[in-house]
Parts: structure tokens; sequence; C-alpha cells
């Protein structure tokens, strides 16, 4: 390297190559893919070494985009999505191969479908819980489904549990009302006494309907 060269850091088009060889050698391909780009344009008129040097170049974008793509699908399995996408497409601006690109822009677009999925799943179990509490508060007195829309979800979720036969859950969820619940609380305490009862508790499901029972009026 001449003097001023070694002063200003400047390589020769032959010690660029050499430096990029060396630097994909090594699996540094981000480094590669640049001291190849410089020593493209160093290139000037020798078509031949710029057509190599570009393939050289693809070669380093391509290895880098499947880095991505793997690391994509490492997070995929970790459930970090939104990451995940930003790898794939990451992956679809630098790679080279239009293999690679579509292989990145058919799993996000199998990301999205997953996604989308999902939602409605979720959206779809939503409405059939809220549809499912109607009709199991069909049977309701006025002032017991009042009380019990009051209470809010928690209380949906503990009522359809109990429907469901899930006895411990509805009881657990149901003593955490009674303890923490403000405002009226007269069938909630009737609805504790049958989970008590069917948890075979037998003393303590006694207790919450004699509580129950002390809050109605005579006409009742």
């Amino acid at each position: 390297m001449s003097l001023l060269g070694k002063l200003f850091g400047k390589r020769t088009l032959e010690q660029e190559r050499a430096h990029a060889d060396e630097l994909f050698a090594a699996g540094e391909f981000g480094s590669a893919k640049l001291a190849y780009e410089r020593a493209h344009d160093l290139a000037g008129e020798l078509p031949e070494l710029k057509q190599a040097l570009t393939l050289q170049v693809d070669a380093c974008r391509d290895t880098i985009a499947k880095r991505r793509l793997a690391e994509a699908e490492n997070l995929i399995r970790q459930g970090n999505l939104e990451f995940a996408r930003e790898e794939l497409q990451g992956a679809i601006e630098t790679a080279a191969s239009r293999e690679l690109i579509a292989q990145a822009e058919q799993r996000i677009e199998s990301l999205e479908r997953t996604q989308r999925r999902e939602e409605r799943a979720a959206e779809e179990a939503e409405t059939s819980d809220e549809d499912r509490f109607e009709v199991i508060s069909g049977g309701f007195e006025d002032d017991q489904y009042n009380e019990y829309t009051a209470h809010g979800e928690p209380m949906k979720r503990a009522l359809l549990a109990l429907h469901d036969g899930k006895i411990p859950e509805a009881r657990k969820q149901l003593e955490a009302l009674a303890e923490q619940a403000d405002g009226t609380r007269r069938y909630l305490l009737f609805e504790l006494g049958r989970a008590r009862l069917a948890d075979g508790a037998t003393d303590a499901g006694a207790e919450a309907l004699t509580r129950f029972l002390g809050t109605l009026h005579a006409e009742e």
C-alpha cells in the first residue's frame, strides 16, 4: 500500500478484494459485503471482475437474509411475533435471491393468517360466552340478573364455570367475589352456597344459603 494509502486507509482493488475474501471466510458477511462493494467501485472498466464481485455481494446478502430468516423462526417459537416480522422484513430488504424474498414474504403472510385466525377465535369465544350467559340468565329474576351483571365479567365467568361443571374453579371465583364485591350480594351468596355444596363443603354451603335466605323479604 502507498504512503497515502496507509495514511488515509485506502486499499487498492486487489487489496480490497483480498480483504473482502478474508471477511467472507471469517463469516463476517455484513463487513464482507461492504468490502466487495468498495472493490466493485474500484473495478472501473473491468466488466468480468465487476460481475464476479457483484455475485459475491449477492452471496453476502443472501447469507445475511438466511440468518435473519433463521432468527425469525427462533422468535416465532418464542412467541415474539412482532420481532419475528421485523426480521422477516429485514430479510426481504437484504436478500438478492428472489426465492429467499418469496420465502420471507410467504412466512409473513402465514403469520398474519395465524394471527387473524387467533383473533377470530378469541372474538367467537367471547361472543359465545356472552350468548351462553344470556341463555342461562333467561330464568333469572330481574333483580337477580341486575345483581349478576353489576358484578361484571368475573360473575359471568363464575356462573359459566358452575354451569359447565367446573365446580372448584367456580367456587374459587365466587369466594373471591364474596370477599371483594361491593354493593348487593344476596344472589352472590345463593350461587356461592350452591358451589360450596357441589364442592362437598356442606356446612359452608349451608351457611351461605342461610345468609341468602336471611336477605329475602316476607313476600319472597
